[in-house]
């Protein structure tokens, strides 16, 4: 089996990884097995746009019918979506799959940001091996 080209994946993760707001880091979340920042959300803006230049699509709980059943299984079996929520996802050569999940939180002052790197396709990714590279490119810390 080939490896797999996920350099994009990298840039993008490498871009998000910088624009993290100072004092901020990156953890592993074992339960969604992806990497995770909670911030506060005057930080919002930030982030925000960080994710939103880096990621091709994204949807929220009255759109994600219009994203590819590919995303759409990952988000029904991994995150799901509610309302406030906004799902983002980056495809590459139809068998990987990065994705965000931006949850802002109840209480209105903190926002959750995942990101999971998911195969789709023939090609399967092993689950150890994705969250290396997500560790390696976000910087997680655990």
């Amino acid at each position: 089996m080939s490896t797999p080209d996920l350099s994009r994946f990298r840039e993008i993760c490498t871009r998000i990884a910088a624009g993290t707001p100072h004092g901020r880091s990156w953890k592993w979340d074992g339960r969604f097995k992806a990497a995770l920042m909670a911030f506060e959300a005057a930080e919002k803006e930030r982030v925000f746009g960080a994710v939103i230049n880096e990621f091709v699509q994204h949807w929220d709980i009255g759109t994600i019918e219009k994203a590819s059943q590919r995303v759409r299984g990952i988000v029904e079996s991994t995150f799901d979506i509610r309302p406030g929520q906004l799902i983002f996802a980056s495809e590459a050569d139809g068998d990987y799959i990065l994705l965000a999940a931006w949850w802002p939180w109840a209480n209105g002052t903190i926002i959750s940001m995942r990101i999971g790197l998911y195969s789709t396709g023939r090609a399967p990714l092993d689950r150890d091996e994705a969250a290396l590279l997500l560790q390696e490119w976000l910087g997680v810390r655990d």
